[in-house]
């Protein structure tokens, strides 16, 4: 399980991408948890742009609750917007989905970086911010 947290200066935004990131038990939950604060730890101080492969991302429906507390605690307060991307076998976009109606914040997939890049230049242009 690897997270990696790096910035494009090109679109101005930060993208976290995952390896073998499988949560599918409250162990695993916890330890995309850690790596989640860690990478978060190396982004700036101040409200980013952040894209996110779900790519190399696996999530159980049953800890769908769980893992949208988490995204919507740690990552929503300092972000201006989030967009995801990328695709899955299915049942993963369809937990982040259910996690994010049960969180109450939007939960925007686009198939690939390229959509994603350019819903976030939209949101950006209406001078807007869109929360997960």
């Amino acid at each position: 399980m690897k997270m990696e947290l790096s910035y494009d200066e090109q679109i101005d935004a930060w993208t976290l991408r995952h390896d073998a990131v499988e949560i599918d038990s409250n162990e695993a939950l916890e330890r995309w948890h850690d790596l989640l604060e860690r990478e978060l730890a190396t982004a700036p101080v101040e409200a980013f742009h952040l894209m996110i492969c779900v790519e190399g991302f696996s999530l159980a429906p049953e800890l769908a609750e769980a893992y949208g507390q988490i995204a919507k605690h740690m990552v929503l307060p300092r972000t201006r917007a989030v967009v995801r991307y990328g695709t899955d076998n299915g049942l993963t976009t369809t937990s982040i989905r259910l996690g994010a109606v049960l969180n109450r914040y939007p939960a925007n997939i686009f198939p690939d970086r390229r959509h994603a890049s350019e819903a976030l230049l939209r949101i950006r242009r209406l001078g807007g911010s869109c929360p997960g």
